[in-house]
């Protein structure tokens, strides 16, 4: 049987290179900055939001 999850809160995920966790509020400039380089834009194939 498949597990419920709760995704209003995202977990973070660790590994040995790697922290991967949901975006936050005070990801904003950077993501503003990653997301007006038409050149990395290119590679992106689906909407983000």
């Amino acid at each position: 049987m498949i597990e419920q999850i709760d995704l209003k809160e995202i977990p973070v995920l660790v590994t040995e290179h790697y922290v991967l966790r949901g975006v936050e509020k005070e990801d904003a400039k950077e993501l503003y900055l990653f997301m007006g380089d038409q050149e990395t834009m290119q590679y992106i194939t689906r909407s983000l939001l």
